[in-house]
């Protein structure tokens, strides 16, 4: 067994037990309304459901691997090196937006953090790329906005829009 192997079972079983901890955290909050109401035990079950199935699948397809005897993807002994450059502008972005977050708002902040994330994470984009980053910086803000707000009924931060 590989040592990415190894590590991938270790995490997935580590991740496993903690979705299974959250989704039994979220099953013990009493929910008092309306039936079928989004309560606030319905976070820590969908997150820990998501955590703890994907471990497991992660935990299976690396076992599978291992039993069908299958070469591990990294054919090349090639080391990667970290862009730093990189690191520290997207915590520079974190830090920035979440100063942004409440005085300008959340859709406003979020589609000026969004395209420069993607423009800090891709290589030379393209006029296309920068155009499709732009729709998509716009576009995924609001939509998370509308499903939050109007869906689950919680507020984001409206800032100087209101």
């Amino acid at each position: 067994m590989r040592k990415e192997q190894k590590i991938n079972i270790i995490t997935g079983i580590a991740f496993f037990a903690y979705g299974i901890w959250m989704l039994a955290r979220g099953l013990s909050v009493t929910v008092q309304g309306k039936t079928g109401d989004y309560g606030p035990g319905f976070m820590p079950r969908f997150i820990g459901g998501t955590i703890s199935l994907l471990s497991l699948l992660l935990v299976i397809t690396t076992l599978v691997g291992i039993w069908r005897g299958a070469a591990y993807s990294s054919s090349s002994k090639e080391t990667v090196i970290p862009d730093y450059k990189s690191i520290i502008a997207t915590f520079i972005l974190l830090a920035l937006y979440m100063i942004a977050l409440s005085p300008v708002g959340f859709i406003l902040s979020s589609v000026i953090y969004v395209f420069l994330q993607i423009m800090v994470i891709a290589n030379k984009p393209s006029k296309k790329f920068i155009m499709m980053s732009a729709v998509i910086a716009v576009v995924m803000p609001v939509v998370v906005y509308y499903v939050f707000v109007d869906l689950f009924f919680l507020l984001l931060p409206a800032g100087i829009l209101g």
